[in-house]
């Protein structure tokens, strides 16, 4: 009885160091109509990226540089996102235990 063939890939990953920095050799894969590369999981573990983290991607000179993103909350933005739909209501917590100002 035949099987079918089902698609393979292979993936080749080597792990070096440079002066005395790891660094991983591997090869820009096709993703939709963009270009896609696999971040280690020791890189990723040591950054504390995962799926779906986001990330900055900028250029130094001619490196392409992936940091974790890091992101800013302001004041403001958050207290737009206040509404009377997502407001909840007082929780009442009990009587004074001690010397609470009423």
């Amino acid at each position: 009885m035949l099987h079918p063939v089902l698609p393979v890939r292979i993936y080749i990953v080597d792990t070096h160091l440079r002066l005395g920095m790891p660094f991983m050799l591997t090869t820009i894969q096709r993703w939709g109509n963009s270009l896609a590369v696999r971040i280690p999981k020791p890189f990723a573990a040591q950054t504390d990226l995962s799926e779906n983290s986001q990330v900055d991607i900028s250029l130094d000179g001619d490196r392409i540089v992936v940091s974790p993103a890091v992101r800013e909350w302001k004041l403001d933005t958050l207290l737009a996102g206040i509404t009377p739909r997502n407001t909840h209501k007082e929780i009442m917590w009990g009587d004074r235990s001690g010397a609470e100002a009423w």
